[in-house]
């Protein structure tokens, strides 16, 4: 079924697939291109930015794991918010074009098709003094401007994607994005009132302790 898909678009103008072995292969997927792509293949998901405000998808991608933080467990357990700081230059590792020296930004989610639920890993975008490693922004924009239109266009696109695969719902966590600017683009701020919830999202998070969770609805 699987290999039917990529038979399909292969030959499709913008759209690049990376072979690894037994594993499904990446998917570079353009976002005009991203309605030709069934729901039920649309699991895990990584969607990047650059510093012109072109986005591409990287489908299958593991994108950053959270968990188990390999050697950095210490680091994050107690200097959590520098964590989070260096999570975008972390996040733009992780892609598959290793050619695009200006990703500026992403964020990394999964999409569950049986409860149409999906849970935000990581979203942002490079910090002041990572921002201008990567690219100069123009001074008619400043690099505060073109952060902050980063972040929202990254916004936009994932609505997009939701609406496409007919999500019900999101969920993120965070430590350091303020919920002010989170409200603008949709998000409210929840408590995990559940054992289940709890569990969950305390597991997939340790060791950091006090983020702030947040739901967005669709429907």
């Amino acid at each position: 079924m699987y290999q039917t898909l990529l038979d399909s678009i292969s030959q499709i103008p913008g759209i690049r697939i990376i072979k690894r072995g037994w594993r499904l292969p990446i998917l570079i997927i353009p976002p005009e291109q991203l309605t030709i792509i069934p729901p039920l293949f649309l699991r895990l998901v990584s969607l990047f930015i650059d510093s012109q405000g072109s986005l591409h998808y990287e489908l299958n991608s593991p994108g950053y794991a959270r968990f188990p933080w390999g050697f950095e467990f210490w680091r994050v357990l107690f200097n959590p918010k520098r964590h989070f700081l260096k999570l975008p230059e972390k996040m733009i590792q992780t892609s598959f074009l290793k050619s695009e020296k200006n990703l500026i930004g992403g964020v990394h989610f999964t999409f569950d098709p049986k409860t149409r639920g999906i849970e935000v890993q990581n979203i942002g975008v490079l910090s002041r003094k990572d921002f201008a490693k990567r690219c100069q922004a123009p001074e008619e924009i400043g690099w505060f401007t073109q952060r902050d239109k980063a972040f929202a266009t990254l916004h936009q696109e994932f609505d997009r994607f939701s609406h496409h695969v007919g999500a019900r719902s999101a969920i993120c966590s965070t430590l350091t994005i303020p919920a002010e600017k989170l409200a603008r683009f949709g998000w409210k701020k929840i408590k995990l009132l559940s054992f289940t919830q709890k569990l969950r999202y305390g597991w997939s998070s340790f060791p950091i302790q006090g983020q702030d969770h947040y739901l967005k609805n669709f429907i």
